[in-house]
């Protein structure tokens, strides 16, 4: 063991001095490092390949995450979402790849001190209402936060990111596991050539006074026992490894198991992505057979004798039938090595995968666990944009009344604000004046009200490259003084400048014509709901009559290097929580409607809600606006008898006449007070509203009160500014 560790150490010496990269791969070629296991051709040829690296969550892969990006290794990433994104147990095996694996009682530590400082407010909060403590980590806090958030990821085991996946469930379908060490510049670059010059960007080491705690011997009897139940796997398989290490002279762990043909196929499926034939099938197999698979089980296992491929095959087939009797009859394809594909109706193809067969995984979440959280139509129903013969009444009312847009910032409105402004269109454009005009989120319910929406992540990068390019210096300035880079637009400069725009728009969320506002805080006052697309002229052009003719200046297509940039999959763990604790609202209203759209045919979405009096209300103040003032009752000097005509009896009254009158927006006129009824006026009980899409200017008046509307989306927003 010592001497293999002394041969690393003198190979990656002696290659770190050479300034000839070939003569780095060959000083490397031979070389060995400390491993616990058989070195087999599997693991020369895994030395010659092209590593792939899976982040188990907790365990110190941000570190190597940064280090691949910022020095542009040729090391691949696994990512596949959706729910947990880079953070998704493979369903199959990885071939050619490797993770870093802990202790679970220092992972469960880890989780504490990250969970309290970077993840969204909500998740603590989710924890808390199962029983954890608030306040200084100590025993007490330790156990109860252990036993909450084992309960809530026993009801949803793919939350908080999968945070609290066992490592097992990632670590049984790869080749290689390093242990997490504080020192893991020098086993990394012994593992594998890519690493060889590699410097871990920063230490995974203590930190903060949370992590410098001692908490493991906290731990009580029942928490342990729960420790125990869910990381069943990881006690019985990986503690043992990691147990036995020696801390000066740690080793890597290739993970025992067998490849075979996993259980799950997909009849009637291929897997569309880069592939690489294996047979090219014929028209008649029986005769042919060296052109064809004749089994779903020899196309697997040509799959699983082909370096070159990685864990998923499409056959020409069924997977009792053999080959089909068509022209592609036995056809067999793999989808190449650490490359991703996603699946599509094929008929007479079958979809099958490898899988390691290594010990039980008795605590991983299934595939349908890690899906998306499927939407009921009963909480967001979508409605087409023609809404001839199956929209609902309030549909139509709205396709008969002028539409009032709401300009949420980078969203494509401005494609929109030029096509009203030069075609001369009857919609109504909201702005109110400081301090973010057009862009100032809307204090009430904006009646007929539409705007654009689009997912969190393409407008946070939308809004990079503008804030780039066209907004002024000193708001790029502010982000740098923050924390965000300069220069080439990365992964580096993305994470950093993300950190730094939320927390300047934390400080003062009007900040730069409140361009990071969550959508939410606007959407939840309107109607209806579009989704961005890159083609928005035929789903416009379908909205709404008024808008059936718009010339859109622009199209919301790809300018620029930047836009062109894919830095969706560029986010690190840090930035996603400030971006998800941020945009809390987009990402749990918003999101799951534009991620079931279909984009060859994108549907509106009617915002849900009820429409109430808001607790808002100024008395003494009159909203005037004479040219679109309804009156909805004349009032008289008798009001206190209830039963006089043309009088409103209550405040709450008039403001339900408002809510009923299509005609209405959200601001109303009452004459009295919200406690007291009508005033003893000659215009005691008057009731008027301002009409939908139009402003008006506050005044004081004596015995009137102005009231406002407000609609309640269910849940209200939590990341808005005040008034």
């Amino acid at each position: 063991s010592s001497s293999a560790s002394s041969s690393s150490s003198s190979s990656s010496s002696s290659s770190s001095s050479s300034s000839d990269a070939s003569a780095t791969a060959n000083a490397t070629a031979n070389a060995t490092f400390n491993y616990r296991g058989d070195a087999s051709e599997s693991y020369k040829s895994f030395w010659n390949s092209t590593p792939l690296f899976v982040h188990v969550p907790k365990t110190g892969g941000t570190a190597i995450e940064q280090l691949i990006k910022s020095q542009k290794l040729d090391v691949k990433q696994y990512s596949v979402g959706p729910r947990c994104y880079w953070h998704t147990p493979p369903p199959n095996y990885q071939r050619h790849s490797f993770a870093v694996v802990r202790s679970i009682l220092s992972r469960m530590h880890s989780e504490l001190c990250w969970v309290r400082v970077f993840a969204s407010k909500d998740i603590f909060d989710s924890y808390v209402e199962r029983g954890a403590f608030r306040g200084t980590p100590n025993c007490t806090m330790y156990n109860s936060y252990i036993i909450a958030a084992l309960k809530k990821h026993n009801e949803d085991p793919a939350y908080d990111f999968c945070h609290l996946v066992p490592q097992w469930c990632y670590i049984s379908q790869l080749d290689y596991v390093l242990p997490h060490v504080s020192e893991l510049q020098p086993l990394l670059r012994s593992f594998h050539p890519r690493f060889i010059n590699g410097t871990v960007g920063h230490p995974m080491s203590v930190k903060d006074k949370c992590h410098k705690k001692d908490l493991s011997s906290c731990i009580n009897s029942t928490a342990m026992a729960m420790l125990r139940d869910h990381f069943l796997d990881d006690f019985e398989y990986l503690e043992p490894f990691i147990a036995s290490l020696d801390p000066n002279d740690p080793e890597t762990w290739k993970v025992p198991g067998k490849v075979e043909l996993s259980d799950y196929v997909r009849v009637d499926y291929s897997c569309k992505g880069t592939s690489k034939t294996l047979r090219p099938g014929h028209a008649n197999c029986n005769r042919h057979p060296e052109s064809c698979a004749l089994t779903f089980e020899e196309c697997g296992n040509l799959t699983l004798n082909d370096t070159g491929c990685g864990s998923v095959f499409n056959y020409g087939g069924t997977p009792t039938g053999g080959p089909s009797t068509l022209a592609t009859g036995g056809k067999c394809e793999c989808i190449v090595l650490h490359a991703n594909c996603d699946d599509h109706k094929t008929a007479n193809i079958t979809r099958g995968e490898l899988i390691k067969r290594s010990n039980l995984t008795r605590r991983c979440p299934s595939r349908e666990m890690l899906k998306p959280t499927p939407t009921t139509t009963t909480t967001m129903p979508p409605i087409p944009f023609n809404y001839r013969g199956n929209a609902s009444q309030d549909y139509r009312t709205f396709w008969n009344h002028t539409p009032y847009f709401m300009h949420i910032p980078k969203t494509g409105g401005t494609a929109i604000e030029k096509a009203i402004k030069d075609t001369n269109l009857n919609v109504t454009q909201y702005s109110v004046g400081s301090p973010c005009y057009w862009h100032t989120p809307p204090k009430q319910y904006l009646r007929h009200g539409f705007a654009v929406v689009r997912s969190v992540l393409e407008r946070m990068h939308s809004e990079l490259c503008w804030v780039r390019v066209f907004a002024s210096p000193d708001i790029f300035d502010s982000y740098v003084e923050r924390g965000a880079y300069r220069g080439t637009v990365d992964c580096d400069m993305y994470n950093s400048y993300i950190l730094a725009a939320i927390k300047k728009h934390t400080e003062n969320p009007e900040y730069n014509f409140c361009h990071l506002v969550p959508q939410w805080c606007y959407v939840s006052q309107l109607d209806y709901a579009i989704p961005h697309t890159s083609e928005l002229r035929p789903v416009i052009h379908s909205f709404h009559p008024n808008l059936a003719n718009p010339n859109l200046g622009h199209a919301m297509t790809t300018h620029d290097d930047c836009q062109k940039a894919n830095l969706s999959s560029c986010i690190n763990s840090t930035a996603m929580a400030a971006l998800r604790d941020h945009f809390v609202d987009d990402f749990e209203y918003l999101e799951p409607f534009l991620k079931t759209l279909d984009p060859a045919n994108p549907e509106t979405w009617r915002v849900p809600g009820t429409v109430e009096v808001s607790k808002n209300q100024q008395v003494g103040t009159h909203c005037v606006n004479k040219a679109a003032t309804k009156v909805l009752t004349v009032g008289t000097q008798g009001c206190g008898d209830t039963t006089t005509t043309g009088c409103t009896p209550s405040f709450y009254t008039c403001g339900k006449l408002a809510i009923d009158d299509m005609d209405c927006g959200g601001v109303f006129n009452y004459w009295g007070t919200p406690a007291g009824g009508p005033a003893d006026t000659p215009k005691g009980g008057r009731c008027e509203c301002i009409l939908a899409g139009y402003s008006c200017n506050d005044a004081k008046q004596p015995q009137v009160t102005k009231g406002e509307l407000i609609k309640r989306p269910g849940q209200m927003p939590r990341k808005c500014p005040s008034r």
